[in-house]
């Protein structure tokens, strides 16, 4: 028998509590955590971006749990708030 270090039970109990949070509702728009699936269909950035993103930076904030990733959903809103584009009216800089 292997005695599992403390952190990796907290880790556990972690990846246990995201699942349950995001088995629990049926559409990204009301989850607080996504993985990176749900993260791409939130954001219309596909996920081999997010990936990109997280390997070369300038990505939304991630939080990785074991070989997991996982995004929230006020991180991506953030992130998404900072592409935002005001348009000019006629003559105005």
């Amino acid at each position: 028998m292997t005695r599992e270090k403390p952190y990796s039970v907290a880790l556990k109990d972690l990846i246990f509590e995201i699942k349950k949070e995001l088995e629990a509702y049926p559409f990204p728009l009301d989850r607080e955590w996504m993985d990176e699936k749900l993260a791409s269909q939130y954001s219309c950035y596909s996920v081999h971006s997010l990936r990109q993103f997280r390997s070369k930076g300038g990505g939304p904030p991630f939080h990785k749990c074991g070989t997991k990733v996982f995004y929230r959903k006020s991180d991506l809103d953030h992130w998404l708030s900072t592409f935002r584009v005001k348009k000019w009216g006629k003559g105005e800089n």
